[in-house]
């Protein structure tokens, strides 16, 4: 019997969460600031090659969206209960995160190949691409559902 209490999970294939065909990428990009070195015609053509890296991928319709992030932000914790809210990530951090893009692509070794190919990797020492797919359904979900399902064993 299901758990009542779980009612407002949209599983796979609801209206809420229809069933993707293809597995979907996220792509969080970390790295402190790597153009505070450079001049402004430096900075033209790596953010010139981004841009052409991305409408590339876009025209071969790999990318779903995406965005920069502004620097800095709020940090919620909570530890033992107790939430707190602090300043950060900064940044001056090399694991900011800049920004992302959700792309649409077959497995995760396409997705990591796709990664490797950014043009910010050849002007950032520091840049780290974080690839992860991105959840059909909440992780937890689908653990309590395996253990709801071993339990009328």
């Amino acid at each position: 019997m299901a758990n009542p209490n779980l009612k407002a999970h949209h599983p796979i294939g609801s209206e809420q969460n229809p069933k993707r065909e293809k597995s979907q990428y996220m792509f969080l990009f970390r790295h402190g600031m790597w153009d505070k070195d450079m001049t402004p015609a430096q900075i033209t053509q790596v953010m010139d090659d981004v841009t052409a890296w991305f409408d590339d991928l876009a025209s071969k319709g790999k990318i779903l969206g995406g965005s920069p992030l502004e620097e800095g932000g709020k940090t919620v914790h909570v530890r033992n209960g107790n939430v707190s809210v602090v300043d950060g990530p900064f940044v001056e951090s090399k694991e900011a995160v800049a920004g992302y893009i959700l792309v649409d692509v077959d497995s995760m070794e396409e997705a990591v190949e796709i990664a490797k190919t950014s043009p910010l990797m050849k002007y950032d020492t520091a840049m780290c691409t974080e690839v992860r797919e991105v959840a059909p359904e909440c992780p937890m979900y689908k653990r309590f559902r395996e253990k709801e399902a071993a339990a009328l064993v």
